[in-house]
């Protein structure tokens, strides 16, 4: 005796709880196994769905920012492809902004090798990114003590000093750095530790640098203003701060100081 053919509305279920499981595809296939008209509708409304759904996910992916720590991350270059795999990993992790199984993923690295400097570079750039100072200049200072010779240790090094105001630390780890590259970055950063410890002389010099470097950053022709004022340079000061307002309208601080400025040549 053949099966019994299941009822109109019985196939209207089976057609609605496979599009809401399965998605449209499954739809389709309870309706090829007899579906009437309106459960041709239904089945091509939860494709419809499926679509826009997909879509609007995709969308949603694109419009995630690039996690900028990327960028920073280090990948050794060695034959061993389960190591190669871990740091990839990492990297994954990060694109998605899962820092906690990142962190994971890296501590794990420094597990089976304590001696390789990138692992504990990577994990510095963790804990930096979630503002955890100490534990990011720990991280970092294991990874110099392997290899006294990264560039990119010093360079995230002085940053979290100069986060803990550690100025003569910062100076330190900006010259080790500059010594191996010219970075605008860090020349603005070493011109910040000069003025915080109050040499304005190096701090213009430093600052000129970065500027000479790159041109089109307000915060460094802010910063510099800041320095030609303490340096009675009240014009060079004002012009400076007029280029900081033109690279950045928004830049609130470089109006205010040079409306101060004007008062005072005024």
């Amino acid at each position: 005796m053949p099966p019994t053919r299941p009822t109109i509305s019985q196939r209207w279920i089976t057609v609605l709880a496979l599009a809401i499981v399965g998605g449209g595809g499954l739809a389709v296939l309870a309706m090829l196994q007899g579906a009437t008209l309106p459960a041709l509708v239904i089945g091509i409304n939860a494709i419809i769905i499926s679509i826009v759904a997909m879509k609007k996910i995709q969308q949603k992916r694109q419009n995630i920012p690039q996690n900028p720590l990327i960028e920073r991350l280090i990948t050794p270059t060695q034959t061993n492809k389960d190591i190669i795999s871990l740091y990839q990993q990492v990297q994954a992790q990060l694109t998605n902004y899962d820092y906690a199984d990142a962190l994971k993923t890296t501590n794990h690295l420094v597990k089976l090798d304590p001696d390789d400097p990138i692992a504990h570079y990577n994990r510095g750039l963790i804990f930096a990114d979630q503002n955890a100072w100490v534990e990011a200049l720990n991280a970092y200072s294991e990874a110099l003590t392997r290899d006294s010779d990264m560039f990119a240790g010093y360079r995230e090094r002085a940053q979290v000093y100069s986060q803990l105001k550690e100025w003569q630390n910062t100076l330190d780890d900006c010259n080790h750095a500059l010594a191996k590259t010219s970075d605008a970055t860090l020349y603005n950063l070493r011109g910040v530790a000069h003025f915080a410890l109050g040499d304005f002389e190096e701090s213009l010099k430093s600052y000129t640098q970065a500027i000479t470097i790159n041109d089109n950053n307000a915060d460094f022709y802010n910063n510099r203003a800041v320095v030609k004022q303490k340096l009675d340079d009240l014009r060079g000061a004002i012009d400076d701060c007029r280029r900081a307002i033109a690279l950045n309208p928004n830049l609130d601080t470089a109006r205010k100081q040079m409306k101060r400025l004007q008062k005072q040549l005024s």
